[in-house]
């Protein structure tokens, strides 16, 4: 029981946004940009920024995080 809440609480959007984000984890040789962490940032991205234009900003940010 205890594995799966755990399983469960770590495969959310602000997990994978801190996942992604995070410089101590990105730039790893092991990091892995696999389809659940790329849309629980974009998820994560769209809840906590209402703006479409703001969301806008936010993407042309994180593309000049990811060079």
């Amino acid at each position: 029981i205890i594995d799966e809440r755990w399983f469960g609480q770590l495969h959310r959007p602000l997990h994978a946004a801190t996942y992604y984000l995070n410089p101590a984890i990105r730039y790893l040789p092991t990091f892995k940009e696999d389809r659940e962490v790329k849309y629980g940032t974009l998820d994560c991205i769209e809840i906590l920024v209402s703006d479409y234009r703001e969301q806008e900003v936010v993407h042309v940010s994180i593309n000049k995080y990811n060079t």
